[in-house]
């Protein structure tokens, strides 16, 4: 399903999941039961994704993720009922952009789990910023079980120093292993 460009003004979400004020004729999610109750399965639908936003002529219409992200002079906010993000000239508290982010398709993703959905897809790929930020959260949003784990940080708790000379620093340190596992302590002569 095209589940995008169901707005082009700018001033309301082109691909929010659930109606609200700011929601044009159609939803990701109406557009999702009007595919079931027509009678295609939900086992079949892909749910169609944007990497770009709708916006005003300010933001010359369409504007990828990549850029959003980096525009000046615009505040994202956050529509609660359509879960959606969108941008808004902080002068005039005006929309004039509605896209997809990390935290929406982080929904989308839990939604189509939820609902037995196929899958997503997406348009376009060099939308996307350099890190990949909306590629990894829908992979990872699908399939959490393959995310990498947290890098393992060492969080220093207490330090003593006990001797310090032209040629020594003796003391020690008790420090905090905050990955999997526990707590780990290092003796004094770390120091030596």
């Amino acid at each position: 399903m095209m589940t995008y460009d169901m707005d082009n003004s700018g001033t309301r979400h082109h691909s929010g999941l659930y109606r609200s004020e700011r929601s044009p004729g159609i939803t990701t999610h109406e557009a999702t039961d009007s595919h079931l109750e027509a009678g295609v399965p939900l086992s079949k639908l892909v749910m169609g994704v944007p990497f770009y936003g709708r916006g005003t002529e300010a933001l010359r219409g369409f504007t990828n993720y990549r850029r959003l992200v980096t525009l000046d002079g615009y505040e994202r906010r956050w529509d609660e009922t359509a879960q959606a993000p969108y941008l808004v000239d902080p002068a005039t508290g005006a929309m004039v952009a509605g896209y997809d982010d990390e935290q929406s398709l982080t929904i989308k993703t839990e939604y189509i789990k939820t609902r037995g959905m196929r899958g997503v897809m997406y348009w376009a790929f060099d939308g996307d910023d350099d890190a990949l930020t909306l590629s990894r959260t829908i992979f990872y949003g699908l399939y959490p079980e393959k995310r990498p784990p947290v890098a393992a940080r060492w969080t220093p708790r207490t330090l003593t120093i006990t001797n310090i000379s032209d040629r020594e620093l003796a003391g020690g340190w008790q420090i905090w292993y905050n990955g999997p596992g526990s707590r780990m302590e290092r003796p004094s002569d770390i120091f030596r």
